[in-house]
């Protein structure tokens, strides 16, 4: 139902913390000294009491976290978070020693509500982690139901190649989980009974990397439509038209020779081979004013290198070449030439870009994850770009008539994933405390029904003025940490969702010596008004008559007359319930606080 907060009533919902990113400790694993108590040198991933240690290792060269064959292993680490946003979690994993029916992986996110009785979580970095007495001591306690925010079961694929695990969840309540990954028997009782943690690995190595955390804002009521992508493994498939290969779906020779299908550890992949123009492309429908998270697993070969970095492009569909359709094909029917980008000057036309990453080469041969975030805006179609290069000015060999060449390495793309996260974020930057400034926010344009609002701790906080009528999908103000939000008398708000937070409503109201002008009835808009704050925020008007009598009064529906309040009175407005007030003087009546979840039923009688 959509919720209003207008002139002096609301009917809308709640406010919480400005988008933070968590804080992740050691999530490449890099190798640190041993802490006390610990196996190896992976510590900070660590919770004795419910798994064993994993091994720190290699893989070509990059640390990995490495669960050892007939062995308990498990990771864990406690994450402070914000409450009533998304989350999604992602890790590149290899299972060695393929095929294997004795070893799943399995993921929980859990609740820190779930925590042992009276614990309070350090979040410590990795040289001063424990390893024991954390959060969750019990297996049964991961394992129950209503201790888990999500969970995914990740059973072994068919080949030994590195693959992406992504699992997405909402905190509600919670402002700290758990991750914990564990490594366990497909039986029901996971495995060995003799084992107090009750589960066990199988028969495999599994490697562990490059694990991120991303909050991406507010959660939504609604349930956002996912893309379709096509050929996302680049499974092999018969070559179409005019292809160079079999992983056809993500070609566009007018700006990009086409990558070669490859093996990596028996998993398909797509290669851009060294000295080659190769680039990969696809055409996707999207949902207008959203924001979306790309991620694929690649690798570069022959390392090092210094000729070689990955561009990655997020194309406008309002870029495209005039008159042109996205037909959106399967790899089976896509088209090879005319689609709607069909230079590399418009790919490099930072008006048709949503968002570009540079992917430098790094110090190892092993997957890593690429992430881009981006905001759709107005568009409902994108192209997805992806492109080796060479790091000159004019992007290799002039004489390549697509501009730019590969260097001297062999990259190997895999695994790639588009997740719809919902509705955009449109984030109070405060350059002014103007809310009709679009340089004061994030997305440059004024918020709109479809925007997830957040407002932090700026230099300036937003003041909505007299004529400015507000809508946004839901409402998110760091009030702890000094973010608020200031409504003038005549503006108005109106969020279709969920809000969090504070804010100060003002309204002006005259101070006339007449009574029936000076007297005006009222309604707090917020959930947790008190009398108290009322009578400290606003300078109401005295008793001639009757000592220490203030302007506020409550109506007597039994006695047919107002019950008027004194100076010292205390307790919580009522929801939705009318006072009449007069103030000293003309001026505002300040309302602060939060904004209610639910309509307020409010009963009448007559007598």
């Amino acid at each position: 139902m959509k919720k209003i907060l207008l002139l002096f009533s609301l009917f809308i919902t709640t406010i919480s913390l400005a988008q933070n990113q968590p804080v992740l400790h050691n999530a490449t694993f890099d190798d640190i000294p041993k802490s006390s108590g610990s196996d190896c040198t992976c510590a900070g991933w660590i919770n004795k009491d419910i798994a064993d240690q994993g091994e720190d290792s290699t893989t070509s060269g990059s640390s990995v976290l490495k669960f050892d064959d007939l062995e308990s292993d498990g990771m864990y680490q406690e994450i402070a978070v914000e409450a009533n946003s998304n989350y999604t979690v992602n890790f590149s994993y290899i299972f060695s020693d393929i095929p294997t029916t004795t070893t799943n992986l399995e993921i929980y996110i859990l609740k820190g509500s779930g925590y042992e009785s009276g614990y309070t979580p350090l979040y410590n970095p990795p040289l001063t982690a424990d390893q024991n007495d954390l959060g969750y001591r019990t297996v049964a306690d991961v394992e129950t139901a209503g201790n888990q925010l999500a969970t995914s079961l990740i059973v072994p694929p068919t080949h030994e190649s590195a693959t992406i695990a992504t699992l997405s969840f909402d905190t509600g309540a919670e402002t700290s989980i758990a991750i914990f990954v564990r490594a366990v028997g497909p039986t029901a009782t996971h495995g060995d009974p003799g084992n107090d943690k009750g589960w066990m690995n199988g028969n495999s190595e599994i490697r562990i990397d490059n694990i991120s955390l991303i909050n991406n804002g507010l959660s939504v009521s609604y349930t956002p439509n996912q893309p379709v992508l096509h050929n996302a493994t680049f499974d092999d498939i018969p070559k179409s038209s005019g292809s160079d290969c079999t992983c056809a779906g993500w070609i566009n020779k007018d700006i990009a020779d086409q990558g070669e299908d490859s093996t990596t550890s028996g998993s398909s992949v797509l290669k851009f081979d060294d000295l080659e123009s190769d680039g990969m492309y696809q055409e996707i429908a999207v949902e207008a004013n959203s924001n979306y998270t790309v991620n694929f697993s690649y690798i570069f070969s022959d390392i090092p290198t210094t000729t070689t970095n990955l561009e990655i492009y997020i194309l406008k569909g309002s870029g495209y070449e005039s008159g042109y359709t996205p037909l959106y094909n399967p790899p089976l029917t896509a088209d090879q030439n005319d689609l709607g980008y069909r230079t590399v000057a418009d790919v490099e036309t930072a008006g048709n870009q949503l968002a570009t990453s540079l992917i430098v080469p790094p110090t190892h041969e092993s997957a890593t994850i690429a992430t881009l975030s981006f905001d759709t805006g107005a568009e409902t179609s994108i192209a997805i770009f992806v492109r080796a290069v060479g790091p000159t000015a004019t992007h290799g060999d002039p004489g390549n008539d697509k501009g730019w060449m590969n260097g001297n390495s062999e990259i190997r793309i895999d695994n790639i994933s588009l997740i719809n996260n919902g509705y955009s974020n449109n984030i109070w930057t405060g350059t002014s405390a103007d809310w009709e400034s679009t340089g004061n926010w994030s997305l440059e344009t004024l918020p709109t029904e479809y925007n997830r609002i957040i407002i932090g701790n700026t230099a300036n906080q937003p003041i909505i003025g007299a004529t400015t009528g507000v809508k946004a999908y839901n409402l998110n103000i760091d009030s702890g940490s000094g973010g608020s939000l200031n409504i003038t008398s005549g503006g108005s708000l109106i969020v279709e969702d969920v809000a969090y937070g504070d804010i100060t409503y003002n309204r002006a109201v005259t101070g006339s010596a007449s009574k029936a002008q000076a007297w005006h009835l009222v309604s707090s808009p917020f959930t947790n008004e008190t009398i108290e704050d009322l009578r400290t925020n606003n300078a109401f008007a005295t008793s001639d008559n009757v000592a220490n009598r203030i302007g506020i009064a409550d109506y007597n529906n039994t006695d047919e007359d107002w019950d008027y309040l004194l100076d010292n009175a205390t307790g919580s407005l009522v929801n939705g319930k009318g006072y009449s007030t007069r103030l000293a003087a003309a001026g505002n009546i300040t309302f602060i606080g939060a904004v209610g979840v639910a309509d307020v039923p409010v009963s009448v009688t007559k007598n």
